[in-house]
């Protein structure tokens, strides 16, 4: 639900007429559920918003780690 969006997106791509992409940073740890949450509803959102498919990604800057988050 948009309403409860909280925060903003790090890096969003969009590929006109194909697809969207979300990469959020984070400084180490990339699986806590939270973030997976987090990341769904800006899914949600952002194909709302430019009617495309979206894939998102958690990347650790630390560790140099890129997880797909489903």
């Amino acid at each position: 639900d948009e309403n409860n969006l909280e925060g903003s997106i790090d890096l969003l791509l969009v590929k006109t007429g194909e697809k969207a992409i979300i990469v959020d940073y984070k400084t180490k740890n990339i699986d806590d559920e939270a973030y997976d949450k987090q990341l769904g509803l800006y899914k949600q959102y952002v194909e709302k918003v430019f009617g495309l498919k979206a894939e998102t990604y958690l990347l650790s800057i630390s560790d140099n780690v890129l997880k797909v988050v489903e």
